[in-house]
């Protein structure tokens, strides 16, 4: 059982690294001719392993791809709305000229951040004394 190196990304992956740290007694009896098969059991331990901070190369390639789709589907939303605005005007314009009368424009949709609406939504709940929202202000 030679020792191999783990290293553990934030994501929670993980790689072996591809050559041992050293040589257990089976592998060098191996490399002295002593043996005939290698040593191919791989062992890890807590002291040999290295944490690192990110995420690893395809979680944060996927991450990257997700956070571009967020964005294009966040600016077709934006000029879907301003079509729709449009749309909407020109159909009150109709009306006026039609002499009817055309109902008060609604509200245009709150662009607020989506973390702090579902927050604001949570905190008017009866619960709400019992959940620790005080983190996120």
């Amino acid at each position: 059982m030679c020792p191999y190196r783990k290293t553990i990304y934030q994501c929670n992956h993980s790689v072996v690294s591809s050559s041992p740290i050293g040589l257990c007694e089976l592998q060098v009896r191996f490399h002295s001719g002593r043996r005939s098969e290698p040593c191919n059991t791989v062992q890890t331990h807590g002291r040999n392993n290295i944490k690192i901070a990110s995420l690893c190369p395809d979680c944060q390639q996927r991450k990257e791809n997700m956070d571009q789709q967020f964005v294009s589907v966040k600016a077709r939303l934006a000029e879907l709305r301003k079509e729709l605005e449009k749309k909407y005007d020109l159909c009150q314009a109709h009306m006026d000229e039609a002499g009817l009368e055309s109902e008060e424009k609604p509200s245009s949709t709150d662009m607020s951040d989506p973390t702090q609406e579902f927050l604001r939504k949570k905190m008017l709940e009866d619960d709400a004394h019992l959940m620790m929202f005080w983190d996120y202000r």
